[in-house]
C-alpha cells in the first residue's frame, strides 16, 4: 500500500502521545540491558549511529529476553496506533537508540530517506538526562520525553521534527516506524 503525503492531512491532532506504555519495570530490564549487555552496532564506522543502535543479530543473541521485551512493547503500541490512525500496521524489527551527550537531530522527515516509513513513533526509556526533546517545527511543538510514555506522527513533511541536543546524562529510545499495509 502506499501513503502519500498528507494521507493523515497536516494538523498536529494527528501527534498521538500514548502515556505509560510500559512500566517502569520493563523499563528497567530494558535499561540495564542497554547499560550492561553487549548490544551495539559498532560496524558504522564513520557514521553518527555506529555504537548507538542495537544489531539485530547480537541483540537477540546477547539479550533474548530484552529483545522480546522491546518486541512485546512495540505489539502494544502497534494497537495504540492502529485504532488511533484507522490503518493496519507492520512492526518492525525491535531495536533500541541511545542519544549521548552531543547527540541532536535537525529537523526532517523520514518519509524523504526512507519513503516506507509512513508513521514514525518513538518510545522513551528513561528521562534521566537534560536536552533531548522531540521538536515539531511547523507546529510549534515541543516534547519533553517521560519514561515509558510514546510518541507516534505521519512520516511526511507535513510532520518535520528534531530532537534537540543531549546536554547531560544519556537518553535512551525505542525509535519504531510503521509501514501501513492492507488487510
Amino acid at each position: 500500500m502506499v501513503i502519500e503525503s498528507g494521507y493523515f492531512g497536516t494538523s498536529s491532532d494527528k501527534i498521538l502521545v500514548v502515556d505509560s506504555i510500559a512500566t517502569k519495570e520493563e523499563l528497567d530490564i530494558i535499561i540495564n540491558t542497554a547499560e550492561n549487555v553487549d548490544i551495539w552496532d559498532n560496524k558504522l564506522t564513520g557514521d553518527i549511529w555506529n555504537n548507538r543502535v542495537t544489531y539485530h543479530e547480537k541483540f537477540l543473541k546477547n539479550s533474548p529476553e530484552t529483545y522480546h521485551l522491546v518486541s512485546e512493547i512495540q505489539n502494544r503500541f502497534s494497537i495504540k496506533i492502529s485504532e488511533f490512525y484507522n490503518v493496519k500496521v507492520k512492526r518492525p524489527i525491535p531495536f533500541i537508540a541511545r542519544w549521548l551527550v552531543g547527540n541532536f537531530q535537525i529537523p526532517h522527515y523520514d518519509k524523504y530517506f526512507f519513503p516506507n516509513y509512513d508513521i514514525g513513533s518513538i518510545i522513551y526509556l528513561n528521562d534521566e538526562y537534560l536536552g533531548g526533546e522531540v521538536f515539531f517545527p511547523q507546529h510549534d511543538i515541543e516534547k519533553r520525553p517521560i519514561a515509558g510514555n510514546a510518541l507516534a506522527f505521519p512520516g511526511d513533511e507535513h510532520y518535520m521534527h528534531g530532537v534537540k541536543e543531549v546536554t547531560s546524562g544519556c537518553r535512551y529510545t525505542i525509535p519504531v516506524f510503521w509501514n501501513v499495509i492492507e488487510d
